[in-house]
């Protein structure tokens, strides 16, 4: 062979080696990324090759790092319908008739003698069953030494008042008497005399 024959021969090879390699490189790539395609990709289709790189969830590409929380551990509401709003409750939605004070207001204040003819303490608790035997008519000394002293009073006026017990269930007892308009002795008299004229149970 002549020395140019050589030259092209020698050429002709290392432009063949140089697209072999170039092929070689081309496929490894192809496979490493996972794309495969053409004839490389037909040959492998039957392989389940994973890709070198996955991509990252959205938050790391603005450089921010959020935990992933399995859909189990998370605590969601069954229902909004479960969900309670709980908010304070303002003063101004107390009921009107809730009050602190021992005497409601009346027209009349109870004399300083008749003190002791109240159980302000609470220290005897009548049965509700009892008021039963308390009717119209009886005379407040009568219901006093049955039921024991009543526990506080309302409406208290020169002709009547409104005495409440505090009975062993949930129920309050209330009874209107009707006060006398002889002369007594004493106060007290006043009220033993005094006559029921209602019961409110």
């Amino acid at each position: 062979m002549s020395k140019k024959q050589i030259i092209a021969l020698v050429a002709c090879v290392s432009v063949f080696a140089l697209l072999c390699a170039g092929a070689i490189v081309g496929s490894a790539a192809m496979l490493l990324l996972g794309n495969t395609q053409g004839l490389i990709g037909e040959l492998l289709s039957d392989a389940e090759l994973p890709p070198l790189f996955e991509k990252l969830p959205s938050g790391t590409d603005s450089g921010a790092y959020t935990e992933h929380v399995p859909e189990t551990d998370r605590d969601f509401p069954e229902s909004a319908e479960n969900v309670l709003e709980i908010a304070p409750l303002p003063l101004e939605t107390l009921p009107s008739d809730v009050t602190v004070e021992l005497f409601p207001d009346g027209e009349k204040t109870l004399p300083e003698e008749m003190y002791d003819y109240f159980d302000f303490d609470m220290v005897q608790i009548p049965s509700h069953a009892g008021f039963s035997r308390v009717h119209k008519g009886m005379r407040l000394e009568i219901v006093v030494n049955m039921m024991g002293k009543p526990h506080r009073y309302i409406h208290l006026t020169e002709q009547s008042v409104i005495l409440l017990w505090n009975t062993d269930t949930e129920a309050s007892v209330m009874i209107e008497v009707t006060f006398g308009q002889e002369e007594y002795p004493t106060e007290e008299d006043r009220w033993d005399d005094a006559r029921v004229t209602d019961v409110f149970r």
